[in-house]
């Protein structure tokens, strides 16, 4: 749970190592990848797609 109080006092705790990367990926991108599918003629039916960073 995130402790308010700390977060207005400018403090946000965490249990990962704060150059810890994780993985983001940006609503466009997801929305890039299904349009792409959705407009494909030869997809069919349902599947998963990628869509994060190669680089991580």
């Amino acid at each position: 749970m995130l402790d308010v109080e700390s977060l207005r006092g400018g403090t946000l705790a965490t249990v990962l190592p704060l150059d810890f990367r994780m993985p983001w990926v940006a609503p466009r991108d997801i929305a890039e990848v299904a349009a792409l599918t959705l407009l494909n003629g030869e997809w069919r039916g349902r599947g998963c797609r990628p869509c994060t960073d190669p680089r991580i």
